[in-house]
C-alpha cells in the first residue's frame, strides 16, 4: 500500500517542477482540453479524489473559467467516461 503522505510529497514536487514550463493555452477550447487532460492523471487510479478535483477547479478558475464552468466541464467529462 502506499504511503499517503509520501504520495503527496510527490505530488507536490511534481506540480512544483511543472510550474517552470506552464503555457496558458490560448483558447477555450485548449483550457478544457487541458482540463481534461488534468482529469485523465487524476484518474490513472482509478479514484477522482476530493483534492483532485479541487485543484482541477482551481486551475480551471485560474484559466478563466467560473467555478460554475468548471464545475460543468467536470460533470460533461465524467459523463463521458461512463
Amino acid at each position: 500500500m502506499l504511503d499517503p503522505v509520501k504520495l503527496e510529497h510527490f505530488r507536490n514536487l511534481v506540480s512544483l517542477s511543472a510550474a517552470d514550463i506552464y503555457l496558458v493555452p490560448q483558447n477555450n477550447k485548449n483550457r478544457e482540453r487541458q482540463l481534461e487532460e488534468m482529469m485523465d492523471v487524476a484518474l490513472v487510479d482509478g479514484d477522482f479524489a476530493r483534492s483532485e478535483k479541487e485543484l482541477i477547479k482551481t486551475v480551471a478558475v485560474k484559466l478563466g473559467f467560473t467555478r460554475q464552468e468548471a464545475e460543468d466541464i467536470i460533470r460533461r467529462y465524467l459523463l463521458g467516461k461512463s
